[in-house]
């Protein structure tokens, strides 16, 4: 019965984030939305869903763009009305609450044309996440796993801003 809700939790941050996609896909050429738009707008489609609390200790839906999407520390950034620009890197997490079992999801975004360099470092991101994913095996260590993902970053100039935590 607790997997059940902790899956219904999940599938509601799931809801959230189709709700959001949409809307960024289906917005009007020039519509921009605030950090703020966005929180509610998966807010919103959580709580049709059965949603009955943005549980983050941030307070709130953690949604950051440019600048605001990635503090160093991987800090919590609760949405603000700063609107989202064109080509700016965009950080969505929601969060859900569904019978005190909680839900937890973030997605990246990129609105209209990604910059080159935007571009190169969402690669490399992503290299990182497999190298994690790959070395998350039974008997490795915290520090082996860290160590394939600094590889990676080395390789590819960004090991100064590597997080030691990796999420």
């Amino acid at each position: 019965e607790e997997i059940e809700m902790l899956r219904k939790a999940s599938e509601i941050t799931d809801i959230g984030q189709k709700a959001v996609k949409k809307a960024l896909n289906e917005r009007k050429e020039g519509k921009i939305f605030t950090e703020n738009e966005i929180a509610g707008i998966g807010t919103l489609a959580m709580r049709k869903a059965g949603s009955n609390y943005e549980w983050t200790f941030t307070g709130n839906q953690e949604i950051g763009s440019g600048y605001r999407a990635s503090y160093t520390f991987n800090g919590c950034t609760p949405a603000t009305n700063k609107k989202v620009e064109e080509g700016e890197s965009l950080l969505v997490d929601l969060h859900s609450e569904y019978g005190c079992y909680l839900g937890d999801l973030s997605h990246n975004y990129v609105l209209g044309k990604c910059p080159d360099d935007l571009k190169k470092f969402n690669d490399v991101y992503e290299q990182l996440c497999y190298a994690l994913i790959d070395n998350m095996k039974p008997g490795v260590t915290f520090d082996e796993c860290y160590q394939a993902v600094r590889k990676v970053a080395e390789k590819e100039g960004y090991a100064n801003d590597l997080f030691f935590g990796i999420g």
